[in-house]
């Protein structure tokens, strides 16, 4: 997707599934907001990948590659699971932001998400990618 999550005092946001990739600001900015959760996002070619200031940010499964000047964090901390690989895009300039078999983030994400709503095999593990957990997902 072509647009980014701007989180200006908001109570609290959940940010999960996104592909966010060629966006000239952050792909997800929080100010003055109440408790962010940012899981099994890719965001990729933005100014800065998650951009947080006075804002408490709770990420994981995400994978923040080739943002600006290796500006993947600004306030906020890698958080453990966190991955910082190409994506591996079908084909990002004509926006099919699906995964490729071969990329690193299938079935890479938050373990703790379901994956009933994917065809054939799924490893048990959803990607991390906006088609994770529906019929559009890829397949290794």
């Amino acid at each position: 997707m072509r647009f980014r999550y701007l989180l200006h005092q908001r109570e609290q946001a959940t940010v999960w599934n996104n592909t966010i990739d060629s966006v000239a600001h952050s792909g997800i900015e929080a100010v003055s907001s109440g408790a962010i959760e940012a899981i099994n996002n890719t965001i990729t070619d933005c100014f800065t990948g998650v951009w947080a200031w006075d804002s408490p940010v709770v990420m994981d499964y995400n994978n923040l590659y080739h943002n600006a000047f290796g500006q993947d964090y600004s306030g906020v901390k890698a958080a453990p699971h966190d991955m910082h690989v190409p994506p591996d895009l079908v084909d990002p300039a004509s926006l099919d932001l699906h995964l490729l078999p071969s990329s690193p983030l299938v079935d890479a994400g938050d373990p703790a998400f379901p994956t009933w709503n994917e065809p054939g095999q799924s490893a048990g593990r959803i990607d991390i990618e906006a088609f994770g957990n529906t019929n559009e997902t890829t397949e290794q």
